[in-house]
């Protein structure tokens, strides 16, 4: 297994999946180069994923800056401090707030 952290990385990563299976080359070629995506580490970067999933870019970003305005820093301890109307107002789900606070309280527990 090798960690994705270089434009070079997701080069080598899409060539072995095409010598594993010829017909991506077609798809490799039309979609062009996959952008390197990476994500804060720890609590931060989780969290961005977990608001970002099943919405399109343009409402998580707008989540995502409702939360920075609202808690200023986004860790574990903020978003487990916020009410169920805190997390509406951002324009969490209640979904994803569960989530959100499923991943805190499982850190927390982690770190003791």
């Amino acid at each position: 297994m090798r960690i994705i952290r270089t434009h070079e990385d997701i080069t080598a990563g899409l060539s072995g999946l095409v010598m594993l299976d010829a017909r991506l080359e077609h798809v490799v070629s039309k979609a062009g180069p996959v952008p390197l995506r990476r994500s804060d580490p720890g609590y931060r970067g989780i969290a961005n994923i977990i608001v970002s999933q099943m919405v399109s870019k343009a409402s998580a970003a707008a989540i995502w800056n409702r939360m920075e305005a609202t808690l200023g820093n986004i860790d574990a301890a903020s978003v487990t401090a916020m009410s169920d109307e805190d997390c509406r107002l951002v324009g969490l789900s209640g979904a994803k707030a569960d989530t959100l606070r499923r991943v805190a309280l499982r850190r927390a527990r982690r770190r003791t």
